[in-house]
């Protein structure tokens, strides 16, 4: 997910984002992530971020890839997003982020690049200005009770 918004506008300001979901994905399961990553499947998301989302301009099918050999980092939608981070800022389980949850500690590390290519959402960041984070993360939707009364979960 990309995203923006002007805290130094109005610190409430909602995001506006793109989503992409791995062009693996069959469109139901690509309906459910966008469900559960733009806080709407309720669970992990919702109470996370899910109410900061304002516009979404788009979901989009995109070919993601990730390496992630210490110390480098790198993930890419290819033809919308690149993003290079290496070396801790911090040591490892130090930083815990509100995206992943707090109970998923993480590493914050130097950001070499970050550029969004994608139509509605274009920047640029270059150079060591920018902080990125690592971690594990377990997104899930809220527990589905409709079933005969069996709760279950959606790992996302």
């Amino acid at each position: 997910m990309t995203l923006r918004y002007f805290d130094n506008i109005k610190p409430t300001t909602r995001w506006e984002v793109v989503l992409y979901i791995d062009e693996h994905a069959n469109t139901e399961q690509s309906a459910a992530l966008a469900e559960i990553f733009l806080g709407r499947a309720g669970g992990t998301v919702a109470d996370l971020y899910g109410p900061a989302i304002g516009t979404v301009h788009a979901v989009r099918s995109a070919h993601i890839t990730l390496e992630h050999v210490a110390p480098r980092k790198r993930i890419g939608v290819v033809g919308f997003v690149t993003l290079e981070s290496e070396n801790p800022a911090s040591e490892p389980g130090d930083v815990q982020c509100g995206i992943p949850g707090f109970d998923h500690p993480g590493t914050e590390l130097y950001g070499d690049g970050l550029e969004s290519t994608d139509p509605f959402l274009r920047f640029e960041v270059r150079g060591k200005r920018h902080a990125s984070f690592f971690s594990d993360f377990d997104y899930r939707s809220a527990p589905d009770t409709t079933a005969e009364g069996v709760e279950t979960d959606s790992p996302a």
